[in-house]
């Protein structure tokens, strides 16, 4: 059976811009660890333009109340657009002054190769000098498929830049067609990191739902990550606050009660549980 470790809180699963509901949120679920939110144009609890000495003690100590502990940051942007480049590098200096171990980030299209090649060897830069590891997620763009994304990591051979994988990013980008046990299956790198998600397609959108009521085979999909090694980082990321038109792949962005949110998190930690040994 694989070994979740640490089974971590996504700040992306609480919706808004405040950090400390997401706090609370992982404390009310029994989580330690957590992983913050400063998703550019999604999920900004964490603001790169407030990145200061100051402003990452105010987290930290809020971290501290709760007994939580950032072990990650979800950091996704277009790291081919110079703005959201430049925020991103003030990304990874807040993540290795509050101690995280990893930075999440997209890449890019795939047009943009050469930029984003400039920017992912300054961003890795950036995040050796805090000890940091840089995460690219499976996003359908230059990074997707754990079966087609081998080339980009091995052109890089950056040793301490890795595969994220987000099988929810992975559906909805391939629009639903993709056997996403198969492809793990067939990974032509291996998954440092997962983003734990389930979902399904009605109604003309791609939904997330409670890991166990989607249409992911997980079970044979952590047989698979088992395969490649006996324990793995995780972060639960079921966002309940949007869903994406599966026509053009825009958000639509809804507003669930903290209580719903908390019933389906609790919902989702027991159902992993009957398939992983859970370090939270």
């Amino acid at each position: 059976m694989l070994t979740l470790a640490p089974f971590t809180f996504c700040a992306n699963n609480v919706p808004g811009t405040d950090p400390l509901r997401a706090m609370d949120m992982a404390r009310r679920c029994g989580f330690h660890t957590i992983e913050l939110s400063a998703i550019d144009g999604i999920s900004e609890q964490i603001v790169a333009e407030r990145v200061s000495p100051e402003y990452v003690m105010q987290i930290e100590r809020e971290l501290q109340k709760r007994d939580l502990q950032c072990t990650a940051l979800s950091a996704h942007c277009d790291m081919t657009d110079e703005a959201q480049f430049a925020r991103l590098l003030k990304k990874i200096e807040f993540a290795g002054q509050i101690g995280a171990q990893l930075v999440n980030t997209r890449c890019g299209p795939k047009a943009r190769y050469a930029v984003f090649e400039e920017h992912v060897k300054r961003a890795a830069e950036a995040a050796d000098r805090y000890g940091l590891r840089l995460g690219l997620e499976s996003y359908g763009d230059i990074v997707g498929p754990a079966s087609e994304c081998g080339g980009v990591f091995a052109e890089l051979n950056l040793p301490h830049v890795q595969y994220t994988y987000d099988p929810g990013n992975t559906y909805r980008f391939c629009r639903g067609e993709i056997r996403l046990d198969e492809d793990l299956q067939n990974a032509s790198v291996p998954v440092a990191y997962l983003h734990m998600k389930d979902g399904s397609i009605h109604d003309g959108y791609i939904w997330n739902e409670p890991i166990g009521q989607g249409v992911f085979p997980y079970p044979a999909m952590l047989a698979a990550l088992e395969r490649q090694g006996g324990t793995l980082g995780c972060a639960l990321e079921m966002p309940m606050s949007f869903c994406v038109s599966v026509r053009d792949l825009s958000f639509r962005f809804l507003e669930p009660p903290d209580e719903q949110l908390y019933a389906q998190i609790m919902q989702s930690v027991e159902y992993v549980k009957t398939l992983a040994h859970v370090t939270m």
